[in-house]
């Protein structure tokens, strides 16, 4: 990857970033898997990957020093349950900027990142298709993951009119939920699941 200008490694500390390098082809991760065995944070934003893989994103290998992934800005629409495969400690996840549709298929995309406490999804299902079904595959897709330790969700940008009921609910650690810059005229969350809630952000 060092053959891209977009692409920066910094061994000291243990992270590859590929920014605005317009890649279309996401076997370009398997780069990571041969050379980059030791990264800790790997960013790739600002590419036109479309589709994510159905096999897991770096191969076949255990990446388990990786605890930071942004694919941010890639133009994803198709998530694929296997992507995040090999990728046990992960502890930072950044969706954001996507245009994820969810498909019955995705809903083990998180149940490979356990460990998982931060998950960023601003501006990640921005194109208006049946709300209702998106919202019923991204709960089953929440509660399937079990990510007991996530503390953080940012659902910024996302243009949701109501939110479901027990959003909260599959998140037993939340304590800060980001709704930014919604067009919620009401909330009405489950409460019994609110418990450890510090910080819910409305504000427009």
């Amino acid at each position: 990857l060092s053959d891209y200008a977009a692409c920066q490694c910094r061994e000291q500390d243990s992270e590859l970033s590929c920014i605005n390098a317009q890649f279309v082809d996401t076997d370009i991760f398997l780069h990571v898997n041969n050379l980059y065995r030791h990264l800790r944070k790997v960013t790739f934003h600002g590419n036109n990957f479309q589709d994510l893989p159905n096999s897991p994103l770096f191969g076949r290998n255990k990446h388990e020093n990786i605890e930071v992934l942004n694919i941010s800005a890639n133009y994803i629409v198709n998530l694929h349950s296997n992507a995040l495969r090999g990728m046990p400690n992960l502890l930072v996840l950044d969706l954001s900027n996507n245009e994820i549709v969810l498909k019955e298929e995705d809903i083990n995309f998180l149940s490979h990142t356990p460990k998982l406490k931060q998950l960023y999804l601003r501006r990640a299902f921005t194109l208006l298709v049946n709300r209702t079904v998106q919202f019923s595959l991204m709960m089953r897709m929440f509660r399937k993951a079990n990510l007991e330790q996530l503390n953080y969700i940012d659902l910024s940008y996302n243009y949701f009119t109501k939110l479901p009921y027990n959003l909260p609910c599959p998140f037993p650690s939340l304590k800060y939920l980001d709704l930014r810059q919604n067009f919620l005229q009401t909330i009405n969350l489950n409460t019994t699941c609110l418990s450890r809630i510090e910080t819910i952000d409305l504000s427009r």
